[in-house]
């Protein structure tokens, strides 16, 4: 017969090694080597990535479990990840504001969504180096209807009681307070239902970033876009105007890899692959 001291010790160390694995598990961390690489975009947000029944070698990817494929400037990057890292590429359409919690559930391993490192942001998941930064992102621009109101706007003070409004979840939010005496209106979930919202009057516009609103005026000739300059310009901190790819905060390792991509991608062929993708998106 065991002794029972013997036998406390056996059981104590076994729940131990499964309260371990269990918290391994949690982490996301795991003692197999990764073969596959899982990751979550929205697929509404030309020209960063949109969804398409296109097929086109290196621009799409076609999404995991569902019917369509993926296309745009961050599938462009996803699948350069995948083959630099050697594993299989797995794509996710998820709604923007499931994308964290997606990827803290480990449900993906990656969120490659033009998402911006955010100090609210940070506080739950880590990024990496940005993976694309120009320009066109650092301006934002107020769209609005070619018949409405507003489209001889110059300053700020021009859009006092008109109701603007952003997509849920971004940085453009807290951007919206630096337009004095407008409506409060309802923040939306997507750029279809802001699109949507605008043409049917129920707002008056929406904030965008210039390379979303130059996609969004191009596909709706009834839009316009309204550039607030000089002192008047809609102010964000520069860190934002730079997308980079959101991951868990305890994937130190694959982070470390990424960045390493990264830095072998010349600024100038980011560039060309957004122009590529832009010229996709111009299209459809």
């Amino acid at each position: 017969m065991m002794k029972k001291g013997l036998f406390f010790s056996l059981l104590f160390a076994s729940v131990i090694a499964l309260l371990s694995g269990c918290d391994a598990k949690k982490s996301g961390e795991s003692s197999k080597p990764r073969t596959k690489i899982v990751v979550g975009l929205e697929g509404d947000y030309t020209p960063y990535n949109w969804t398409t029944l296109r097929e086109e070698s290196g621009l799409t990817y076609p999404f995991s479990g569902q019917k369509g494929n993926a296309a745009g400037y961050d599938v462009m990057i996803a699948q350069r990840l995948a083959q630099e890292l050697g594993m299989e590429l797995e794509i996710k359409k998820i709604s923007w504001d499931g994308l964290i919690l997606a990827l803290q559930n480990n449900n993906i391993d990656l969120i490659i969504a033009g998402m911006s490192a955010t100090p609210e942001r940070m506080r739950s998941i880590s990024f990496t180096d940005p993976y694309y930064h120009n320009e066109d992102t650092q301006e934002i621009v107020l769209v609005v209807r070619a018949d409405g109101a507003y489209t001889q706007a110059t300053q700020r003070s021009d859009f006092s009681g008109a109701k603007i409004t952003a997509q849920l979840g971004t940085y453009h939010v807290a951007i919206l307070e630096q337009l004095p005496a407008i409506q409060s209106s309802a923040l939306l979930t997507d750029y279809v239902a802001l699109m949507q919202s605008l043409k049917a009057g129920v707002i008056d516009g929406y904030l965008a970033e210039l390379v979303v609103g130059d996609e969004h005026v191009r596909a709706n000739p009834d839009f316009v876009m309204i550039h607030l300059t000089g002192d008047q310009a809609l102010e964000i901190p520069a860190s934002y105007s730079a997308s980079a790819i959101g991951m868990r905060k305890d994937d130190d390792a694959l982070r470390q890899r990424i960045n390493a991509i990264l830095a072998t991608i010349p600024e100038e062929e980011r560039i060309a692959m957004m122009q590529v993708a832009k010229d996709a998106a111009s299209q459809l």
